[in-house]
């Protein structure tokens, strides 16, 4: 019996620290292992089995782990650049809106500085001639303002 108690005690001594392994593995200590076993029989090979899975499910888990941390830090540059766009797309629809609103006085100006130098004789044109042309100086101005913050708003 004594002998019977002995060598059961071999066998069953390998299946519960895999027992052991494994509920330490389910508790979250993934580098749990079964370690040596004395015997090199079906048990023992069983035993050295499971470590190099569990080994190999730990490498896996990193891997993985890995691979989330990149595409989660993809993820996180891909959104970046998306509300990037959106904000400048917003500042392209801002700026054609200003500009609009800007070049349309602009035009009404310049009409209105054609038409004065149309209805004034040639001695009043002569002596307003400097101030129509600061006028224009500022219109050209203006314009150039505005097409260069268009300019400044178009996407490359």
């Amino acid at each position: 019996a004594w002998v019977s108690l002995r060598w059961a005690r071999t066998i069953f001594a390998p299946v519960e620290r895999m027992d052991q392994t494994m509920q330490r593995v389910e508790g979250g200590a993934l580098d749990a292992r079964v370690g040596a076993v004395a015997s090199d029989d079906e048990i023992g090979r069983l035993a050295g089995h499971l470590d190099r899975l569990l080994a190999t499910l730990q490498r896996w888990n990193a891997e993985l782990d890995a691979k989330v941390a990149e595409r989660t830090h993809e993820l996180r540059e891909t959104q970046a650049q998306l509300v990037r766009s959106e904000r400048l797309a917003t500042v392209g629809q801002l700026t054609a809106s200003i500009a609009h609103e800007v070049n349309n006085p602009i035009a009404v100006i310049q009409g209105n500085l054609d038409l004065v130098r149309q209805l004034l004789d040639p001695a009043a044109a002569a002596r307003v001639a400097p101030e129509l042309r600061l006028v224009d100086e500022q219109i050209q101005r203006m314009r150039l303002i505005v097409a260069q913050l268009l300019q400044f708003a178009k996407p490359n």
